[in-house]
C-alpha cells in the first residue's frame, strides 16, 4: 500500500481486496496508476532495487523485497498483475484450517 500511495499519481484510485480461490486465498493492493514495465518486475522484488533512478521521492528500495521475503515466511506466493491501466500485487496462500473469527470488545 506504501508504495501505491508514494508513487501513483494525484487521483490515482487504490483497492485492496481479500478473494476466496478455491481452497485458498488471495489478498491483493492494485491501482490504476502507470504500474511497472514488464521488463522491470522481477527487479522490483530485489533489495535496493528503484524502479526509477530519479524518482525525488524518499525510499531504500526495500519495500517489495520485504514484501516477498514476509510473504514467504507465511508460506504465501507473490506476483504482480498487469491491470491495464495500473498494476496490481497480489499474495496467495491456501487456508489451513476453518475460518477463526475473533472481536476484541
Amino acid at each position: 500500500m506504501e508504495n501505491a500511495l508514494k508513487h501513483a499519481p494525484e487521483g490515482t484510485t487504490i483497492s485492496v481486496g481479500l478473494h476466496k480461490s478455491g481452497a485458498g486465498f488471495e489478498v491483493e493492493v492494485a491501482d490504476d496508476g502507470p504500474g511497472i514495465p514488464e521488463s522491470e518486475r522481477e527487479k522490483v522484488f530485489d533489495r535496493f532495487y528503484r524502479l526509477d533512478r530519479s524518482r525525488s521521492t524518499a525510499g531504500s528500495g526495500l519495500g517489495l523485497a520485504l514484501v516477498k521475503a514476509i510473504a514467504g515466511l507465511h508460506g504465501l506466493a507473490i506476483r504482480l498483475e498487469d491491470r491495464k491501466p495500473g498494476l496490481a500485487v497480489v499474495m496467495s496462500g491456501t487456508a489451513s484450517g476453518p475460518p477463526r473469527f475473533r472481536i476484541n470488545e
